[in-house]
C-alpha cells in the first residue's frame, strides 16, 4: 500500500500487520472498558469482550514470535473464554469451524483442556464470584 505524505513523497507501508503496542493498547482499554461497564450494571455479557481479549494476545503472539497464523489464532481466541466460561467443547467446535482446522486441531484441543482444566478445575473463578458474593452481601 502506498502512502503519501506531507512532501508527495511514497512510502511503502505494510498494512497487513498491526503493531503490538497498538494491539496491547486496544487489549486493556476493552478490559478496562468491560470492567467499568460491569462494575456500573450496564448490560451485556463477558463472552465477546473476552473473544476480542483473546483473540488480540493470538495476533500479539503471532507478531512477536512469527508463528503459523491459523494454528495460533485458533489458540489465542480460545483459551481465555474457556478458562472462564464452562464450555470448552463448544470453544473447541468454534476455533475448528472458525479457522478450518480439521486435520491439524490437535494444538488447539490441548489448548482448550488445559486452559479449562487449570482454571475451572482448581475453581478459580468460582472462588472469586463467592468472595464478590459475600463482599455484596455485606455491603
Amino acid at each position: 500500500m502506498m502512502v503519501l505524505t506531507k512532501l508527495g513523497q511514497s512510502i511503502e507501508k505494510d498494512s497487513t500487520k498491526i503493531p503490538t503496542a497498538v494491539l496491547v493498547s486496544s487489549g486493556l482499554t476493552k478490559l478496562v472498558t468491560f470492567s467499568i461497564s460491569n462494575e456500573l450494571s450496564f448490560g451485556g455479557g463477558m463472552y465477546f469482550p473476552l473473544l476480542l481479549v483473546s483473540g488480540i494476545t493470538g495476533h500479539v503472539i503471532i507478531n512477536e514470535l512469527d508463528v503459523q497464523w491459523p494454528t495460533t489464532m485458533s489458540c489465542g481466541v480460545v483459551a481465555l473464554p474457556v478458562a472462564i466460561l464452562p464450555a470448552p467443547f463448544t470453544m473447541i467446535i468454534l476455533a475448528i469451524s472458525m479457522f478450518n482446522l480439521s486435520s491439524r486441531s490437535g494444538s488447539t484441543l490441548v489448548c482448550v483442556v488445559t486452559a479449562h482444566v487449570l482454571f475451572i478445575g482448581l475453581g478459580i473463578p468460582h472462588k472469586h464470584m463467592s468472595l464478590a458474593g459475600k463482599k455484596n452481601k455485606k455491603g
